[in-house]
């Protein structure tokens, strides 16, 4: 499998949990062809050609019955594996082919026992952003006793840091696709993702992360008052085990929420939190300027539009929306600016046009790591391969 032949590049196993993935999984298998020296692929019950379409691509295929629990399923697959790293994938996703080719000369060179990688999530057209991205630590040293916890939005990171192990970022991509297929699908998958994780805080009531993964479920739902109450929870429960990304997105949610319901002075404050962690915050910014203007702070609203303006990930459609509000509003900052008392006095009616669509803000069941990192301790972490 690997073109990676020299002893000099550590092997990769590629672990994959799939049922019923036909469609999508040969897409997976042959992104990742050119570095995995195996691919496992372990089946949780599917009834069309999941399995045929593994095999044809030499996959290891295992079975394992269905226990309402990502992290078992997961951990399955790291049983089988014999490689000496571990990239971890799901079958609507695709490595990205520049990050194949750097991706064994990376591991050859890093002390670290764990590496997260972007996963570039691919929206639906119409979207505010083509894309947005998360971290998730998906390649990691094979150890026995790295192992996935919580049965739904399931995470090794815990396990690792635990265990002493040094986590570091690098610019590797996965490209996910999943939240461009069907939006029937999506609701279902929500609604079952949303009984595990009642599940599971009854367990544990007082997790943070568990609140705020149930907060964006019912926020994605359409259930705005059970996602504000279980968001503003994550928040107030976080003991500094969130990482920034997962409370910047927790703002960015509360932000979005509350602007829909009018609170355009709560809606500016979630925002602004939300960059005080995230300043290139797409969807933040865009609330931000939107409750700016509605609370009359015109200055404030153009600075927020023109950092819209240099996002790469926003929507063509949407900058030209963007752009049309801007040319309504620069009569008023030049004003502002000519008089910076102006720059917060009410606007007069019908001054400008604000009928410009609003677009939707992006939905995604994010699956970001969920604490915050443990600093790197300065020696060799790298073991035996378990096999």
């Amino acid at each position: 499998m690997s073109v990676y032949s020299s002893s000099s590049y550590p092997s990769v196993s590629v672990c994959i949990i799939a049922k019923d993935e036909a469609e999508t999984l040969d897409r997976a298998l042959r992104s990742v062809r050119r570095v995995a020296d195996e691919i496992i692929v372990v089946d949780t019950g599917s009834r069309d050609r999941t399995v045929e379409v593994a095999l044809a691509q030499n996959a290891r295929v295992f079975s394992h019955d269905w226990q309402n629990d990502f992290a078992l399923a997961r951990n399955q697959s790291l049983e089988h594996a014999k490689a000496e790293w571990i990239l971890v994938l799901d079958a609507d996703e695709a490595l990205d082919l520049d990050s194949g080719e750097r991706l064994k000369p990376l591991l050859a060179e890093t002390q670290a026992a764990a590496l997260t990688l972007i996963q570039r999530n691919v929206t639906h057209g119409g979207e505010l952003l083509k894309y947005t991205d998360v971290r998730q630590t998906r390649l990691f040293r094979n150890r026995r006793t790295f192992r996935y916890e919580q049965r739904i939005h399931e995470q090794i990171r815990p396990c690792i840091e635990r265990l002493g192990g040094c986590i570091q970022d690098c610019n590797l991509i996965i490209w996910h696709y999943g939240y461009a297929g069907s939006p029937v699908e999506a609701i279902e998958r929500r609604r079952r993702n949303l009984a595990l994780l009642q599940q599971a805080s009854q367990a544990v009531p007082q997790d943070a992360y568990l609140h705020f993964q149930i907060g964006s479920t019912y926020k994605s739902l359409d259930e705005p008052e059970l996602a504000c109450s279980h968001l503003t929870q994550a928040l107030e429960l976080d003991r500094g085990t969130l990482t920034n990304e997962v409370r910047e997105l927790a703002y960015m949610k509360l932000a979005q929420l509350t602007y829909a319901d009018s609170h355009h002075d709560e809606a500016r404050r979630h925002a602004l939190s939300s960059l005080s962690l995230n300043p290139t915050n797409a969807l933040s910014l865009y609330v931000a300027a939107l409750s700016s203007l509605e609370l009359g702070d015109i200055v404030a609203a153009w600075s927020f539009f023109e950092t819209i303006q240099q996002r790469p990930d926003v929507r063509a459609e949407h900058l030209q929306q963007v752009s049309t509000l801007m040319r309504n509003l620069e009569p008023f900052v030049q004003n502002a600016h000519a008089a910076t008392q102006a720059a917060r006095a009410p606007r007069p009616d019908n001054a400008f046009d604000l009928s410009v669509q609003v677009p939707r803000l992006f939905e995604i069941d994010v699956e970001a790591d969920d604490r915050n990192p443990i600093p790197c301790v300065e020696r060799d972490i790298r073991e035996e391969t378990s096999t």
